[in-house]
């Protein structure tokens, strides 16, 4: 089965990114985020902004997971285009060029999200912007691990059975990567009595 997106080396080679370059990118932005916020902060309001900043990256994560990633396109030449930033994970999970999200979508986004934050907050854009970086950094690393490291600790565990579940039972549920908060929330979060149906069922069509 072919994995490639396009024929032309140049364009192909444009839909991946590496995950040495977002870290390139984005744990810098996020250091001097941090700086910025201590620096024209006090630290309670420095801490705090970061910690809503955090808060807030769990909620972008699912609500681009869920509406933006798995939405649904009839028009051929789109949905192909739209595949490039999500859905060919899913039809090639084990592709490690796949795990990372591509900067041509990343990094326009985050600028957007600045931006956005500063209009509405002012100078505490700083730890709130910084919060959302760093969720944005740990969303990256988690998603990397659970593809391709081996994950024992209780808490890793869950999140990345968590995320496999999403991609091998049923991929219109569990959106959340870090976290499973907001699936909780808006009860998109697989039940055990659905796992159980979903496994059998997988069961029945293999066997």
């Amino acid at each position: 089965m072919n994995n490639r997106y396009f024929k032309n080396p140049i364009l192909e080679s444009l839909a991946y990114t590496s995950a040495l370059t977002l870290n390139l990118v984005f744990i810098p932005l996020a250091l001097y985020f941090i700086f910025l916020s201590f620096y024209h902060h006090a630290i309670t309001i420095a801490c705090l902004g970061i910690f809503a900043g955090l808060f807030l990256w769990s909620f972008i994560e699912y609500v681009m997971h869920r509406f933006a990633f798995h939405f649904k396109i009839k028009n051929e030449k789109l949905r192909k285009l739209h595949a490039i930033f999500h859905l060919s994970h899913h039809e090639f999970m084990h592709d490690k060029r796949k795990y990372q999200s591509l900067m041509l979508l990343s990094l326009p986004s985050t600028i957007l999200y600045y931006y956005l934050l500063k209009s509405l907050l002012g100078s505490y854009v700083e730890p709130v912007f910084a919060g959302l970086i760093i969720g944005y950094v740990m969303y990256e690393f988690t998603h990397y691990s659970t593809h391709s490291m081996k994950m024992d600790s209780l808490l890793v565990k869950h999140l990345k059975q968590h995320h496999m579940h999403h991609h091998c039972l049923n991929p219109e549920k569990n959106f959340g990567v870090t976290s499973a908060f907001w699936d909780i929330v808006f009860k998109t979060r697989l039940t055990e009595g659905e796992k159980i149906k979903l496994l059998q069922k997988k069961a029945k069509v293999t066997s």
